[in-house]
């Protein structure tokens, strides 16, 4: 399964995740460090990596109610960020 971030005109960042046959753990490949701009970016990764961006999505169903990440996303890569 991939999903996308909105990055740069660059690649963007891009997590595949893939369960191998016999293991239940799923494998987390990042395609392109070049976009990742902080930790926002990271809690984004790590979120749809493991799929507990379902439960903010689930929200925004439920609520009819932005969750927010976007914003907390853009707060994180400002106040923490990788360059």
């Amino acid at each position: 399964m991939d999903r996308k971030a909105g990055g740069s005109a660059g690649c963007g960042i891009k997590v595949r995740t893939t369960v191998s046959a016999g293991s239940s753990s799923p494998e987390l490949a990042i395609t392109c460090w070049d976009d990742v701009k902080g930790a926002g970016d990271l809690v984004w990764i790590f979120t749809h990596g493991t799929g507990l961006h379902l439960l903010a999505d689930g929200y925004t169903a439920a609520t009819g109610k932005d969750c927010g990440c976007d914003g907390r996303q853009r707060a994180l890569n400002a106040r923490f960020p990788l360059k």
